[in-house]
């Protein structure tokens, strides 16, 4: 049962907050609400409709998952002309990281593209996108050592570098590596490094400080 206006019903996100979205014209949306690599999310959920949701019930009652759709995100992209950000999480394995690519820009043959189509999408998204960024990152801490984290970013990147469609994406993608090393170096192949950036706020009553950050911002 679809309860909203009729005018959202395609688009799974509300027309206000889509127009706003436009209207601030993005260069990239980075769409972590899918989940994909996480440890409580299905590995193919992020081809499912734009409407599904994964409620759960526990001790504390019944929760709804939320929409973990690709779709939405891509739709909002595409209407706003911004290019994706996906946000892949360290329980994301090889063959799951093939099906998103499949997903991408595959023929209709294949059965991740005929998903893609019962979703209203025949054409590749990528003929669409200019670039599309992948980040790769371990939010629930599954690795313990660095050397850990920067080879998982590795084996992701070889494994795009060894897919079918890898010659369609290669001049479309940028690698993001999102992992905390320890040493705060960039230890892996991929072309940036997103790290957390942390401001005490308390030490700009310092003038030279303040002055400094003043001159940053």
């Amino acid at each position: 049962v679809y309860l909203g206006p009729a005018v959202d019903q395609n688009h799974g996100l509300d027309r206000s907050y889509a127009e706003a979205v436009k209207a601030a014209e993005p260069r990239f949306i980075r769409l972590a609400y899918t989940g994909l690599g996480g440890s409580q999310t299905a590995a193919d959920e992020f081809a499912l409709p734009v409407a599904n949701s994964k409620p759960t019930i526990n001790n504390q009652g019944f929760k709804d998952g939320g929409v973990r759709s690709l779709d939405a995100g891509l739709q909002l992209c595409l209407d706003t002309t911004a290019d994706p950000y996906l946000v892949l999480g360290s329980y994301l394995d090889q063959t799951s990281l093939h099906n998103l690519l499949e997903y991408l820009c595959g023929p209709v043959s294949e059965p991740y593209d005929q998903l893609r189509m019962l979703n209203d999408r025949i054409i590749p998204y990528t003929e669409n996108f200019n670039r599309i960024i992948l980040e790769f990152s371990d939010e629930e801490g599954l690795f313990s050592s660095d050397l850990q984290r920067s080879s998982y970013v590795n084996l992701m990147i070889r494994t795009i570098e060894q897919s079918a469609y890898y010659r369609e994406l290669k001049s479309k993608l940028i690698y993001v590596d999102g992992m905390n090393y320890e040493s705060g170096v960039l230890l892996s192949r991929a072309d940036y490094h997103a790290s957390d950036f942390e401001l005490d706020l308390s030490e700009l009553s310092n003038p030279t400080l303040t002055k400094a950050f003043l001159a940053a911002a």
